[in-house]
């Protein structure tokens, strides 16, 4: 049986078949940390919320971390700043071994043996540093009895996304820490790039913008995200900002990383292999970017800034954004290793 995991710098998922279902775990990425008082511990098991004890700290993670750091004032950190797992910090190796835990179902018979793990492996001037986080996640996950193999995100992207289209298409995927734009032909990834900007960017002009800040325990200030997040989600179910396409802060900045990206992949134009892509495609976006209200529209205007040379022929968004990418690691597994019926259901 086969488990598929996509570690993203928002949030940790899994996805795995079942007795004929499909069962989805995901955690947030993000923590808060308290002062190990009995008053604040009190008040966390009063609400029945887990947390981990680390010397004399109280780490709590995932959605309730988002959810609590207004109540506590505390900030809300990313698990991954810069989408990796910073070194020599054993705290955060404790929090990412916790939420792979979350995400992994308890060991029993009928539990997987096996995990394909998707993951970005395409950040060009970070390779390294990337690799050392990914060894420690896969590390993580075989102490759990499964054997790993890694997959792109954006290669598990259209296998999800692209099976009415020959797998073929653009893969646009906008993560916390990191937007990416990929060109898959027929299965095939025949070109990617990418920018170091996401949705975590947005959320720090947002909270810069409005000035959202809290002091840490330490007397640090920190960028407000947690605010900046519940800001964005209440903007992004707002009429008023789809009325608003241009000038709203939070369109604007998405609109300039989107023709940020659209310019870096003009130079695909030069590529033997994409000059043989003569159809028009279809490009699929995946990640917190589908929150916005007219991201379709944003991604056109973009292209056309950006003078892109490549057609497309329909803009569309992932039926399900949180799993889209898991659930296309999980159709490789099960295209590697098992029967068509088990196929049918994942796809």
């Amino acid at each position: 049986m086969t488990i598929a995991v996509d570690i993203g710098s928002d949030e940790f998922r899994s996805l795995r078949l079942e007795q004929g279902r499909l069962l989805g775990r995901r955690v947030a990425a993000w923590y808060i940390d308290l002062p190990a008082t009995r008053a604040q511990q009190r008040l966390l098991d009063e609400a029945h919320i887990r947390y981990l004890t680390s010397d004399d700290r109280l780490l709590v993670l995932g959605d309730a971390a988002i959810d609590l750091a207004e109540t506590f004032h505390s900030p809300c950190m990313p698990l991954l700043p810069s989408g990796q797992l910073p070194t020599g910090d054993p705290v955060a190796r404790q929090l990412c071994a916790a939420a792979i835990e979350a995400i992994l179902p308890t060991p029993s018979e009928d539990a997987p043996t096996r995990c394909v793990l998707a993951y970005p492996r395409s950040r060009d001037s970070e390779v390294e540093f990337n690799q050392r986080t990914l060894w420690f996640v896969t590390r993580l996950i075989r102490l759990h009895g499964l054997e790993v193999e890694v997959t792109d995100v954006d290669f598990a992207a259209a296998l999800a996304e692209f099976g009415q289209d020959q797998f073929t298409g653009l893969v646009l995927i906008g993560d916390g820490e990191e937007t990416g734009l990929s060109l898959a032909y027929r299965g095939h990834i025949l070109a990617r790039t990418s920018i170091p900007r996401g949705m975590r960017a947005i959320d720090r002009e947002t909270a810069k913008l409005r000035d959202l800040t809290v002091w840490s325990g330490a007397g640090e200030k920190y960028l407000d995200l947690a605010a900046a997040m519940r800001l964005r989600r209440e903007l992004c179910e707002s009429t008023h900002l789809e009325a608003r396409p241009a000038d709203h802060p939070l369109k604007r900045v998405c609109a300039e990383q989107l023709a940020d990206v659209f310019r870096k992949a003009c130079v695909w134009s030069s590529d033997r292999q994409v000059q043989q892509v003569s159809t028009a495609l279809p490009l699929i976006c995946i990640g917190p970017l589908t929150q916005i209200p007219g991201i379709t529209g944003l991604i056109r205007d973009a292209m056309s800034l950006a003078d892109f040379p490549l057609r497309v022929r329909e803009i569309r968004t992932a039926s399900n954004s949180h799993f889209s990418v898991a659930r296309g690691a999980l159709i490789h597994g099960v295209l590697e290793s098992t029967a068509p019926t088990d196929l049918d259901r994942v796809a």
